[in-house]
């Protein structure tokens, strides 16, 4: 397994809440792009998404693998974990970038180009 980020590409707010939706949570807070990564290697990249998705594998994007970002284009995430709005939950949803083969596994058939 390979650890990569996610581009932050057309990146947006649909996007943001399939990503949290997909690793359990209730939805996003919020999200900041150009995020420095610590790493140089992306799984995804120009990531687009219509809302209709269950997961981020399913939006448009370049084949996996495939990419023209640096280390300043990943996303930060904070998700909400919990039942309550953001109002009453504020500040403490969780923070995580986005990164490859923990919450977003290499699709079965897929062929790195």
């Amino acid at each position: 397994n390979r650890w990569g980020s996610i581009c932050d590409d057309y990146w947006d707010e649909v996007a943001s809440e399939i990503a949290c939706k997909q690793m359990g949570f209730r939805g996003h807070i919020s999200y900041s792009t150009s995020w420095v990564t610590n790493t140089n290697f992306f799984w995804l990249d120009d990531v687009r998404c219509d809302g209709n998705e269950t997961s981020i594998t399913s939006c448009s994007s370049l084949p996996w693998g495939n990419e023209n970002c640096w280390s300043g284009e990943g996303i930060l995430l904070q998700c909400n974990p919990c039942n309550t709005s953001v109002d009453e939950f504020g500040q403490f949803g969780q923070f995580g970038q986005l990164i490859g083969s923990n919450y977003l596994p290499l699709p079965d058939n897929t062929t790195l180009t």
